[in-house]
């Protein structure tokens, strides 16, 4: 019996490293993209001008969701925002750079924005296929992954948007897909960009996937009763805390800057 018991565990094991082929090592299946820096947003201070006042303040951001979530043994952080043009993928983009060179750590940033997705064009990389075509069954993620020229640093865009984003978000291969690479991978840490919270039910569908989110404000913009009733649909205790965007720096240094605050520690 145990002889039979076993060979029944190595043909599990066996079907199992078929259908999941590490993600992260399958270097030569990879679109190994090289960046065009006169093609790269302007909004990409931790790339373009990595001593910057907005840059250092990525690095404080990255020091505390990082201390966070570390504590908590979780990899997996949602970006969202309110509304639209919060800069909430600036911001996604802007930490994986910085969690990537500065705590060297292996980054995959997941475009799950199908409602209008940008992290690509941020870079300046041309992807026609991503994570819609997984999710259609069309393409399997190793295909599908963009090696960037920033050191660990990878790529899963979204892909052409889809005329179904919330279906295919919700679907099993969705959730397998997340929880594998939670399970699989965790020393590896996954940023997912997605869409408003307010706006589409998008976000809403990903929380229970994911461990942590950060909230992206815009300073001085965004109504409180907006932000309000986007903190009212996470999770408490996945809301690691809200990164207010585009605060105003002293004159003397003519420069924008960003500020996050524990939610948790605030007891709001």
């Amino acid at each position: 019996m145990r002889s039979i018991e076993k060979g029944l565990e190595k043909a599990i094991r066996e079907r199992e490293s078929r259908s999941s082929p590490d993600l992260f090592k399958l270097q030569k299946e990879w679109n190994d993209k090289s960046l065009d820096f006169s093609k790269l947003s302007a909004y990409l201070v931790t790339i373009l001008d990595s001593k910057s006042l907005a840059a250092e303040q990525f690095k404080r951001l990255r020091t505390q969701v990082m201390k966070k979530m570390r504590s908590r043994m979780e990899n997996t952080l949602m970006v969202t925002s309110a509304t639209r043009g919060e800069g909430k993928t600036t911001t996604a983009l802007n930490l994986a750079v910085s969690v990537a060179q500065g705590m060297n750590e292996t980054v995959l940033m997941m475009d799950t924005d199908f409602r209008k997705p940008g992290v690509h064009t941020y870079l300046g990389i041309e992807a026609k296929k991503g994570l819609v075509d997984f999710l259609r069954g069309e393409a399997e993620i190793p295909e599908l992954l963009v090696k960037t020229e920033i050191p660990k640093l990878i790529l899963l865009p979204s892909g052409q948007p889809p005329e179904n984003p919330s279906e295919l978000l919700s679907s099993e291969r969705m959730s397998q897909l997340i929880r594998e690479i939670k399970s699989r991978y965790e020393d590896r840490f996954i940023i997912l960009d997605t869409s408003p919270i307010n706006v589409f039910t998008d976000a809403s569908i990903l929380i229970p996937l994911v461990e942590g989110v950060l909230m992206v404000v815009q300073d001085g913009v965004t109504p409180r009763e907006y932000v309000l009733r986007a903190i009212s649909q996470i999770e408490r205790e996945k809301l690691l805390g809200i990164c207010l965007n585009m605060i105003s720096a002293p004159e003397s240094l003519q420069d924008s800057y960003y500020y996050y605050r524990d939610y948790d520690k605030e007891g709001k």
